[in-house]
């Protein structure tokens, strides 16, 4: 990535791309075009394919394994952008239901050590 010239990559959504379509066509479109109505949505229709292929043939995989995990730096901007003081989980076998619980979790990322986040790091949750 260091080596690659931004002034080369800005200019390129302007540049022409001739591209095959088939055996004996070629498309032409400007980068930018090529890019957002070429690129990407074939991108993103062999990736959900795949995805479709993979969950008819049993595999457990879901929206988690498409967007990724996210990490506490990623939680605690969500956090902030949004207002909200912590996050709510429950074991997955609790129901679900309104009020304190031992099978529910909520941990405070603004405060690591507040009384359930310790209880989820110790086990005792």
């Amino acid at each position: 990535m260091k080596t690659l010239d931004a002034r080369k990559i800005d200019a390129s959504a302007d540049r022409e791309i001739t591209f095959p379509l088939g055996p004996s066509l070629k498309g032409h479109m400007k980068g930018a075009d090529y890019l957002n109505h070429f690129a990407l949505p074939n991108f993103y229709f062999h990736l959900t394919t795949a995805y479709d292929i993979l969950r008819h043939r049993g595999v457990e995989i879901g929206k988690r394994d498409f967007l990724g995990h996210p990490n506490e730096d990623h939680l605690r901007h969500c956090e902030k952008r949004n207002g909200l003081e912590g996050i709510v989980s429950k074991k997955l076998n609790a129901p679900y239901r309104s009020g304190s619980s031992k099978t529910w979790s909520w941990i405070k990322l603004k405060n690591p050590k507040a009384p359930a986040a310790t209880r989820t790091a110790d086990g005792t949750l």
